[in-house]
């Protein structure tokens, strides 16, 4: 079988053994795009394979590490299939050729690949904002809501638990032996939180468990195993024998090593490379060049872990990056794929994933378009956070329009998702913890337009702490008046006003399918019903309906 390699660089000899073995009875496989940046380690390809009577219809291969193509088998297996619609369907069972370090899974596209398709991120660079919300809105949303409102409540869904593995590494730790004179450290499930381990120090380990294995250079990655409480993610290599080791084991035996980085280290140290020496990182707070006093997120950091909310959980995909959606832009379908993560999670972490790309990704671009710096995302996320409230902001930047515009539309998803109405303090503490985990990706270090992502980020995550603590004032001023906030007045007014059967009614007059409408409870679909008519610019046809049924009431 011949590989016909149409990518800029020659594919990696064990990747080629993978093409080789799914498509051993083609003639040949052309492989035409690579849609993922390495951030997993993980390679996506658009191929078409061709057999000797013709060519077949285009199709998805991911390539991955043997472990983790296993992982993402089962994952699909348990959370993906027969449970979530518009996702690129697993073909088969993975591939696994011997001997080699790598597996694959075969990925046929929905529409059987008639279309072409292209990663989220490269419909958003060529799409209008139209398309661009009509593919998040009413279809990547809408699929991914099948499996997101099959919620569940989580008392005290403590953010340590839940979030720790997103952050870089609690601890680095090089393996070396045990010295008979060396002061130890034992770290074990229960208690490694509470301690306190610095940089030489050396540690042994017991009773963690293994969730990924890098067996090319000799890695583990360790966490505490499912059951237990709390989460503390460590790093520790090279491994002696790491072929014995295998993801979801116990460690049989301890092992010991020195402590070479840790979590605050790494952070501080990814921070002073995009912001400067002139920083001061361990302050409490930090100023932007205006004079504006944020709160510094790495110092923060400690006690947003150990934050917690009653929240919904959900299956998730948790790993929406811009990358794992692919769009047909001829007719905007969109199909996930990678689901090595997918599990049962905080409902809103999808979103926060999403969120995050958009700020590492598009909105750096966005910036430099308009010859901003990476401090301007505080006026972005103050204006995101007031049109939430129904205040729509007057000073957007053109050249910052779009990515607005889009991490609106997620916000207005994540609202539905929210645990108390309104309370975006849960959001708020995922998005600061994302925002921060950012900067454990390498490949926000390559050369791109300034502003850095990372940069873009760390303001982006001190902005939001902020919001924590001190909401904007949010009512603009015509004429030295207030303008009253009209979204919240329509929605207190319908729900003095309406029953749920008389929404049903209203919604039938305006020729809206009720049942549609996300939410549940009479709140929840009039704030389903009035976001439904501000998209579509018929929020006067909701109020003039309104007039008609309560004629005595001031509308």
């Amino acid at each position: 079988m011949n590989i016909n390699n149409r990518l800029r660089k020659p594919l990696p000899a064990a990747e080629e053994r993978v093409l080789e073995a799914m498509f051993n009875k083609h003639q040949e496989l052309i492989v035409k795009s690579a849609f993922n940046r390495g951030r997993s380690g993980s390679r996506v390809y658009l191929v078409r394979p061709v057999r000797p009577d013709g060519p077949e219809l285009p199709a998805v291969v991911k390539i991955d590490h043997v472990e983790r193509i296993r992982q993402e088998w089962q994952a699909y297996q348990e959370y993906i299939q027969d449970k979530l619609p518009g996702v690129a369907e697993i073909r088969g069972e993975p591939v696994y050729p011997p001997g080699n370090p790598l597996a694959g899974l075969l990925y046929p596209l929905a529409g059987e690949g008639a279309f072409d398709v292209v990663s989220l991120s490269d419909y958003y660079r060529q799409a209008s904002l139209e398309n661009i919300r009509y593919v998040l809105e009413s279809r990547l949303f809408r699929t991914l809501g099948t499996i997101w409102k099959q919620t569940k409540v989580q008392p005290d869904l403590h953010l340590q638990q839940y979030y720790d593995a997103f952050l870089p590494a609690n601890l680095v730790i090089a393996s070396e032996p045990l010295s008979p004179d060396a002061s130890l450290h034992q770290l074990d499930p229960q208690t490694a939180r509470w301690q306190t381990a610095a940089v030489g120090d050396t540690v042994q380990l017991v009773n963690f468990q293994v969730v990924r294995v890098y067996r090319e250079v000799g890695i583990l990655v360790l966490d505490v195993p499912p059951g237990q409480p709390g989460a503390y993610r460590l790093q520790i290599g090279p491994v002696e024998n790491v072929e014995d080791y295998e993801a979801e084991q116990v460690l049989s035996r301890p092992l010991t090593g020195r402590v070479a980085q840790t979590r605050a280290a790494f952070l501080q140290e990814q921070t002073r490379a995009v912001l400067g020496p002139a920083v001061n990182l361990a302050a409490a707070t930090l100023s932007l060049p205006r004079g504006v006093t944020l709160p510094n997120p790495l110092a923060k950091l400690p006690e947003l872990l150990d934050r917690s909310f009653d929240a919904y959980v959900a299956c998730i995909h948790a790993d929406l990056n811009l990358e794992n959606i692919l769009v047909e832009p001829a007719n905007r379908n969109t199909y996930l794929i990678d689901f090595v993560n997918s599990r049962r999670d905080h409902v809103l972490r999808d979103l926060l994933h999403l969120e995050m790309a958009v700020v590492t990704w598009l909105l750096p671009e966005a910036l430099a378009g308009a010859r901003l710096a990476a401090e301007a995302v505080f006026d972005l996320y103050q204006w995101l956070h007031c049109a939430l409230q129904g205040v729509e902001p007057t000073t957007v930047p053109a050249g910052l329009a779009k990515p607005f515009a889009v991490l609106r539309t997620i916000r207005q998803a994540a609202q539905r998702y929210l645990f108390e109405d309104g309370q975006w303090d849960e959001y708020y503490c995922g998005l600061v913890l994302y925002l921060l985990g950012a900067l454990r990706y390498r490949d926000l270090d390559e050369p791109q337009n300034t502003p850095a992502p990372k940069a873009v980020a760390f303001w982006a995550a001190a902005t939001t702490l902020q919001l924590l603590d001190s909401r904007p004032a949010c009512q603009q001023q015509v004429d030295d008046k207030p303008v009253v906030n009209k979204r919240i007045t329509l929605r207190q007014m319908m729900a003095e006003h309406f029953s749920l059967e008389e929404l049903r009614t209203l919604c039938y007059d305006l020729h809206i399918e009720f049942d549609d409408l996300s939410g549940s409870g009479k709140e929840g679909k009039i704030r389903a019903l009035i976001t439904y008519c501000e998209r579509r610019g018929r929020v006067e046809d909701l109020v003039d309906a309104c007039r008609k049924q309560r004629e005595n009431v001031n509308w």
